[in-house]
């Protein structure tokens, strides 16, 4: 009976290890097929932040740019300021010496007595003008016909 037991121990222990075994293979086939579909996930995620790396380039790219334009029309709109402001300043001591010069002119004619509107220049008075043939140069050596008297020209 020893060997029975012995045998039928044997045979459950091959069975065991035989479905364990197979159990083992069952498993490792399904974790094959999840690396394979993992590689498959890692390929296209790769491909994706390519793509997006690639995106993020061009966009990166467009924002050096504008902000280069950003940049320069900052200057440009910082020179244009200061440009005004010299031209309202410059327009300032314009008004200045322009009220100083009336000052100056209003003071001279009151030290001079003469009046406000006296001096002031004015429009010379327009007259016809009159325009007057001339008779047209001769060359010399040429012979001149005299006129006859009482048929002169203009009948004088």
């Amino acid at each position: 009976m020893d060997s029975r037991i012995a045998a039928v121990l044997l045979v459950a222990a091959i069975a065991g290890g035989g479905y364990a075994g197979w159990k083992l293979y069952s498993e490792m086939g399904q974790l094959r097929i999840a690396l394979v579909t993992a590689r498959q996930s890692l390929e296209q995620a790769k491909t994706e932040a390519s793509v997006a790396k690639e995106k993020v380039s061009a966009v990166q790219k467009e924002l050096d740019e504008v902000k280069f334009q950003a940049t320069a029309l900052r200057t440009e709109r910082d020179s244009a300021r200061v440009m005004q402001e010299a031209a309202m300043r410059h327009n300032d001591r314009m008004q200045q010496e322009l009220e100083l010069a009336k000052r100056q002119v209003e003071y001279l004619r009151a030290r001079a007595g003469v009046s406000a509107t006296q001096g002031l220049p004015q429009l010379a008075p327009q007259r016809p003008m009159i325009i007057q043939a001339i008779p047209a140069p001769r060359p010399q050596g040429a012979a001149v016909a005299a006129p006859v008297p009482g048929q002169g020209y203009g009948g004088r």
